[in-house]
């Protein structure tokens, strides 16, 4: 079963034993009663988000974004970051890089950049270090042993 209902595409999951609302093809709230589900898209469509700014912190890289939407049901946001306006859906139940948009916080980003910077330094270093190293063999101790080796 399939219906619309204010832009959005309502269908009955089996499988969920519920109804799932879709907008724009993403789920975007599910309840196990059709009025219910119906009940809170109104309230969602009578609710206006604010844009939250933030950080997007990319390895060594500070990027300004903006949280754009919020779904409460399905833990998730949209952010667009980035010069060119990237835009992702980010999910709140598994961890995120949703970081506010403070002073504080962009001095504590600006000097774990440093960290990382200086912590790729010393990887780079230690990896040559350890080139360097030399190290018994299988053919050598074959050799110090007197076994043959076996190919």
């Amino acid at each position: 079963m399939e219906r619309k209902y204010k832009g959005f595409d309502i269908e009955f999951k089996e499988k969920e034993d519920c109804f799932v609302a879709y907008k724009d093809g993403e789920r975007f709230a599910k309840n196990q009663s059709l009025s219910e589900l119906k009940n809170y898209l109104d309230i969602s469509l009578k609710k206006s988000f604010s844009r939250l700014p933030i950080y997007w912190k990319n390895e060594d890289e500070i990027i300004e974004g903006e949280i754009t939407s919020f779904n409460s049901c399905e833990q998730e946001v949209w952010v667009t970051y980035g010069k060119e306006k990237q835009r992702e859906k980010v999910n709140l139940k598994w961890g995120h890089n949703l970081i506010h948009k403070t002073p504080s916080n962009l001095d504590l980003l600006k000097r774990m950049c440093a960290l990382t910077s200086q912590i790729n330094t010393f990887q780079e270093q230690k990896e040559k270090l350890e080139k360097k190293l030399t190290q018994y063999d299988y053919k050598e101790l074959c050799k110090i042993t007197g076994e043959n080796p076996i190919d």
